[in-house]
């Protein structure tokens, strides 16, 4: 039975703040980083050198990257060296760096011919521009002002007990530490941390101290009240006197471990080096924590859109998470005989998970065989992997990590989410195997589209309202789904798009193509998706008029928009129900704003109203409200001609009284009287008579137009002709 540690899980998603070039195809390193006084100016001899070699076949001829320096200067000026590259110094502390053209290597040596300016570390970094370069930062030196420079190798997290990386003292300068015997080095631990195993400490020497150098002495501190603690530790050395005096010499401190006691504190351990020749420093050795499970993302950024709907194949990468680690950093921290947990937020459903790399986690049914074949893809599988009925819950249960081993696995989660969830994916890991939650970010969840328009403001009474154009724009490229369909409505049930106006639909951003696009029967835009976009575009929508119910309530009214270009996880339209989501349109609010009821023609109401059209103009007024209609007045022959569709409308008539008939080619008003005017006809019928016309009554753009003075006969109504401005007023 594994004995059970206290283990509080730190989540890690580190974030480069260099430019993100996915396609980055360079190994780098430094070949050295040497411990140098301030003001150390490297040569061409003695400078170290940035090597940047071509992988994967990926090119770099020709291409510019940026060097900039923190803690060093550049020297030389701009040039090119013998090996074709280029320099061009932009400011002392950033270097431009051109590759030759035609240059038939992958390997290039770039010397780091700077002087350094602070102490401390001193670093490059390499900004790779838009070239196929890796990012990144490198250490080129550590600087000191005094006579020696001390450094740790490495540094590790630890619960108790902490078995220290090589502790290195370089020279600065050559013979600063002098060739004798009998000399003391001093590490002086924090408070609540004690020297352990003495007897494993060990001394070696490079450079001019290669096989010079030899320990004495290795005990707690005799001189002072520190004795019993073992928080100081003196170890006594010597250096053969024929130890070169002209070459830079460095000593090297192993087998060191320090333990934690009941009085330590959390956090960066820090250990104080002085002694004979040795500059006095502080070197952080460790972190002292209390976990021993680290929960760790994938270094990477990953937008999912919102309302997909995963098709289960391993390569579909649209819907998979950030990949998910779960490391055991201490021995015996990670109780596997229980339960570990990754919950997810409500809108969030786990489609799939799979381990994509393990290390000493087994299933305890059958420790013996790796994991990393087992995946779960139902609430039914037999690993140790399980996904819960709502979807919402992935459990490790029954693991079996070995005694002496420290577990480690690394999964891949695809997910669905819902049409209307926004913002970052968190999940938070626990349960009975661990003392702590941690939550994790492991993607942001993007809607498919946003819609963007001017409210259209209407009142209650007007039936057939032109609208304002709106748009639709993809927020993130890709977001329609080729062979899919675009779905946009006014908001359902109170109201319908118009088959009576002129709707244009066109892509004026990005570089989306749409098919055909109509009307379906209940009112709503449907939109053909041809060709996915490769960045972000966007559909705006023209000449749209709504029809709206009688029963229409003040307030505002939404723009939705849906279809299976981009909503495929409705609920309903899934296989099984527990994998979709209740969410089957996205709304955007204010498309349409309903105020006071409109003034209404009729006995009942006692009102008047007064509306005017002006020839060529396809605005109009009732009152002081100004409407659009899709047809405009215009002069023939000496006689202005006005829609009779919108007279009407503008009088207060019910849409729905406003009948065409296309057999008979005949228009009929139910107002006070019932009016007919059929097309071609020099008459018109207002209550069974007959009044004949001038004219003929005509269609023109879809429209059945009459002489202004037989629209007012037919509707009841006097009206006033303003030849100036070519404007007919009924009142």
């Amino acid at each position: 039975m594994k004995k059970r540690l206290a283990a509080l899980l730190a989540g890690a998603m580190v974030l480069t703040s260099l430019p993100m070039v996915s396609f980055a195809r360079s190994d780098n390193h430094v070949t050295y980083a040497p411990s140098v006084t301030k003001d150390t100016k490297f040569t061409i001899d003695t400078a170290p050198v940035l090597i940047i070699e071509e992988k994967d076949d990926v090119d770099i001829e020709g291409q510019t990257i940026r060097l900039e320096f923190d803690g060093a200067e550049w020297q030389p000026g701009d040039g090119e060296t013998a090996e074709g590259i280029v320099y061009d110094k932009i400011t002392k502390k950033l270097v431009e760096i051109t590759f030759p053209d035609n240059a038939d290597q992958d390997k290039y040596e770039i010397p780091l011919l700077v002087k350094v300016k602070n102490e401390g570390e001193v670093t490059v970094t390499i900004n790779p521009l838009n070239s196929k370069v890796s990012g990144g930062t490198y250490v080129i030196a550590n600087a000191g002002s005094g006579s020696t420079k001390t450094f740790i190798t490495s540094t590790s997290d630890f619960p108790d007990r902490l078995e220290l990386a090589e502790i290195v003292i370089d020279e600065l300068k050559a013979n600063s530490v002098s060739r004798e015997e009998d000399k003391e080095i001093k590490l002086e631990a924090p408070r609540g941390f004690e020297w352990q195993n003495i007897e494993s400490v060990s001394i070696s020497g490079s450079g001019a101290f290669r096989d010079k150098i030899s320990l004495n002495d290795v005990n707690y501190d005799e001189y002072g009240n520190n004795k019993y603690d073992k928080e100081i530790l003196i170890i006594k050395y010597d250096i053969d006197s024929d130890a070169d005096e002209n070459e830079i010499g460095s000593i090297v401190i192993s087998g060191l471990v320090l333990e934690a006691t009941e009085d330590a504190e959390l956090g960066d351990v820090e250990v104080e080096v002085s002694g004979d020749d040795i500059t006095e420093e502080t070197i952080t050795v460790g972190e002292y924590v209390e976990y021993g499970v680290e929960i760790s993302v994938e270094d990477d950024t990953k937008q999912i859109v919102s309302g997909r709907y995963y098709n289960g194949k391993d390569d579909d990468d649209d819907y998979k998470l950030l990949q998910l680690t779960i490391e055991e950093k201490v021995e015996d921290s990670w109780w596997s005989q229980r339960n570990t947990t990754i919950e997810f937020p409500d809108g969030v459903k786990v489609r799939k998970v799979k381990v994509d790399d393990s290390s000493n986690v087994y299933s305890d049914e059958d420790f013996d065989n790796s994991i990393k074949s087992k995946e779960a893809d139902g609430v039914n599988n037999e690993s140790f992997l399980k996904i819960n009925e709502d979807r919402d819950t992935i459990t490790l249960t029954d693991l079996y990590i070995p005694d002496g081993k420290k577990g480690e696995v690394t999964l891949d989660i695809w997910v669905s989410i819902e049409a209307d969830y926004e913002g970052d994916i968190v999940a938070t890991v626990g349960g009975p195997s661990l003392d702590d939650d941690q939550e994790v970010v492991l993607g942001e969840a993007v809607p498919a589209v946003t819609a963007s328009f001017d409210t259209t403001e209407l009142k209650i009474g007007y039936k057939e309202v032109a609208v304002n154009e709106f748009e639709i724009q993809e927020n993130i490229a890709g977001a329609l789904q080729k062979g899919g369909t675009l779905i946009i409505r006014p908001e359902y049930p109170y109201m319908e798009f118009d088959d009576d106006f002129d709707i244009e639909v066109e892509v004026v951003e990005g570089d989306l193509e749409i098919g055909d696009y109509d009307l379906n029967k209940y009112g709503a835009l449907e939109i053909e998706i041809k060709r996915e976009s490769d960045e972000p575009s966007t559909i705006k929508v023209s000449g749209a008029g709504v029809y709206t119910s009688r029963s229409l309530a003040e307030g505002s009214y939404d723009l939705e928009v849906y279809g299976d270009a981009f909503l495929q996880n409705y609920e309903d339209d899934v296989d099984e129900e527990e994998e979709g989501f209740e969410t089957d349109v996205l709304s955007f609010e204010d498309f349409i704003k309903v105020a006071t009821p409109a003034p209404d023609k009729g006995e009942a109401s006692g009102q008047v109203v007064k509306a005017t059209f002006t020839v060529g103009s396809n605005q109009y007024t009732i009152g002081d409200e100004v409407a659009t209609a899709d047809a405009a007045p215009y002069i023939e022959n000496g006689r202005t001609m006005v829609p009779v569709k919108y007279v009407a409308y503008a009088l207060g008539i019910d849409p729905q009284k406003v009948q065409w008939d296309q057999a008979t080619k005949t228009v009929t008003i139910y107002g006070d009287k019932v009016v007919n005017i059929t097309i071609g006809k020099k008459e018109i019928v207002v209550g069974g008579t007959p009044v004949p016309m001038d004219t003929a009554a005509v269609v023109k753009d879809g429209r059945t137009y009459i002489p202004i003075a037989y629209a007012a006969r037919a509707l009841g109504v006097p009206y006033t002709w303003d030849d100036a401005t070519k404007t007919v007023t009924f009142n």
